[in-house]
């Protein structure tokens, strides 16, 4: 152990890692897991039932583990910063999107296909923007 008690705190840089991942999980999550509140209002909206609404969110789990092994690849070889930043950037645009569409499918596309890419972080093995 060092003899100098500051080295023991952590720095005020490393407090703004934990606060920005903090941020990004609790978006993230937040987004995938909340879903089953509007599985009821969507169906509605889009006139499926709820097992076909359901698909939504088994599309973005298992695109999601499909395509750790390829982003895990890009972290490595370009940094987890840029492929975060990809992430965030495609999870806004999925959500913007998918608020603008009027069909299932199109839904499909944008919430289901356009999330799965856009929220895995490869460093951390968990969802993030």
């Amino acid at each position: 152990m060092s003899a100098n008690p500051s080295s023991l705190i952590d720095s005020p840089r490393a407090w703004l890692v934990v606060a920005g991942a903090f941020i990004g999980a609790f978006v993230s999550f937040g987004v995938t897991y909340t879903f089953g509140v509007f599985l009821r209002p969507m169906g509605t909206e889009f006139h499926v039932s709820h097992a076909k609404m359901s698909i939504l969110f088994s599309v973005i789990a298992a695109l999601t583990f499909f395509i750790a092994p390829l982003t895990g690849e890009l972290a490595d070889k370009h940094g987890p910063r840029p492929v975060i930043a990809v992430g965030a950037i495609l999870t806004a645009a999925s959500l913007l999107v998918t608020a603008r569409m009027h069909s299932y499918p199109q839904v499909l596309f944008t919430y289901g296909g356009g999330l799965f890419p856009a929220q895995w972080d490869p460093k951390l093995g968990i969802h993030v923007t």
